[in-house]
């Protein structure tokens, strides 16, 4: 009978320990969001590249660098409307290929990249992950000898 009562008793311990974990999360993963971006022809990560990322209204975008996964952490949460664009820096969007101006004005709903995940198109390759809530991909490709030249 003792041992019963014990494993009800602690049985209702986890339950409201993973129950308090559950609310807290989804509050901390609607406050940052994760950049990624994968080489469109390999799909490996790019490292040390500082992509143009605009947050909301900004009109200066901020260049923070990527790790060694190609990623970047944004805190997401003061951000008014709550969308974003973003654009390679030294390496060529795969969006839309050829029109590169273009790629610069589409914007990602943040609710959406927190939610479900954004993958965006990969017109450099066959390369292609699966979009995970919190986190937005961006495919872009190492810039040619001719396209460094132009800079």
């Amino acid at each position: 009978m003792k041992l019963s009562w014990m494993a009800a008793l602690l049985l209702a311990f986890i339950a409201f320990e993973s129950s308090a974990q559950q609310t807290s999360v989804p509050e901390a993963v609607a406050n940052k969001i994760i950049v990624q971006l994968l080489n469109g022809k390999n799909g490996k990560p790019i490292k040390r590249e500082s992509p143009n990322i605009w947050l909301g209204n900004a009109n200066d975008p901020t260049n923070p660098q990527t790790d060694s996964k190609g990623e970047i952490l944004l805190e997401i949460g003061q951000v008014k409307p709550k969308e974003i664009k973003l654009s390679g820096n030294y390496y060529v969007d795969c969006r839309l290929r050829g029109n590169r101006r273009a790629t610069m004005n589409v914007k990602y709903s943040l609710n959406e990249v927190v939610s479900k995940g954004i993958v965006t198109e990969n017109d450099c390759g066959k390369s292609r992950v699966d979009p995970i809530p919190g986190r937005l991909v961006l495919y872009v490709r190492p810039m040619t000898f001719v396209e460094k030249w132009g800079l």
